[in-house]
């Protein structure tokens, strides 16, 4: 059985992929996390692309069915060209703004996310369907990634990091809070619980369910779905070092890890 294969800068792309393993457990998967040049949000478009580019064709030698683009940055950058490059299906992430907005009242929607995702066209065109008058607040958060990285997601500093994003909004009234990357799904019991304290009544929102639920209808439509019976396993491979990422690994998704 041929495997659906996952592509993040890092460990982010594990929230992801722990959804897709409960939707679709009887497929394959293969994980690449390209943590050894991780995090991706303050490099530029062209190291974006062509570290995204370079990942992708390793996992093209796995004869996969399918891509997922775990990481948002990566495909503001890269998804368009991908999709025009390659045979297989290339699933995109982008920040849950359109449901963030369907959860709104009176409060703004805010946006975590990495700079190079804000700052994409991709984004911003995004935004304007559902935010024209930019009334969002963009939030870009620079150093969490990096400690989201490490791998103790609750680690007293990356709670400190959260409410130093946070703590200059205090007053502002908050409905939504987009996890507008993967790896801050990871921390997401932190993000509410500092946003419940500054914020009461915030949600957070994310993308993942979404994305794998047009995962499995995008491979349905394309006669792609596994038939195999039970869980069909995982395989994790990492341009880092994979001993020092087995634990995280096994701790969110479960599956072997190879370098």
């Amino acid at each position: 059985m041929r495997p659906i294969a996952f592509f993040d800068s890092g460990i982010g792309g594990l929230s992801v992929l722990a959804a897709a393993k409960e939707l679709l457990p009887g497929e394959r998967f293969v994980y690449y996390g390209d943590n050894r040049r991780a995090p991706y949000g303050e490099r530029t478009a062209v190291e974006i692309f062509d570290y995204t580019v370079e990942c992708v064709l390793e996992l093209m030698h796995l004869d996969i069915k399918a891509l997922v683009l775990a990481c948002n940055t990566a495909t503001s950058v890269t998804v368009e060209t991908l999709r025009s490059r390659l045979e297989i299906p290339v699933i995109s992430m982008e920040p849950a703004i359109k449901p963030a907005f369907a959860m709104r009242k009176k409060g703004r929607v805010a946006v975590m996310a990495t700079p190079a995702t804000l700052d994409q066209p991709r984004f911003l065109n995004l935004l304007q369907r559902f935010d024209p008058k930019r009334s969002a607040l963009l939030l870009p958060c620079s150093d969490l990634v990096g400690l989201i990285e490490e791998g103790d997601f609750e680690a007293p500093k990356i709670e400190a990091c959260i409410e130093e994003v946070f703590t200059p909004h205090v007053g502002a009234a908050i409905d939504a809070v987009v996890l507008g990357c993967t790896h801050f799904v990871l921390v997401e019991e932190t993000v509410q619980r500092v946003c419940q304290s500054l914020f009461p009544g915030a949600k957070t929102v994310h993308g993942n369910e979404g994305t794998v639920r047009h995962l499995a209808h995008v491979l349905g439509q394309r006669g792609l779905l596994g038939e195999g019976a039970g869980e069909g396993g995982v395989e994790f491979y990492s341009s880092g070092d994979a001993n020092r990422l087995r634990d995280i690994f096994l701790r969110i998704a479960g599956a072997k890890t190879r370098t």
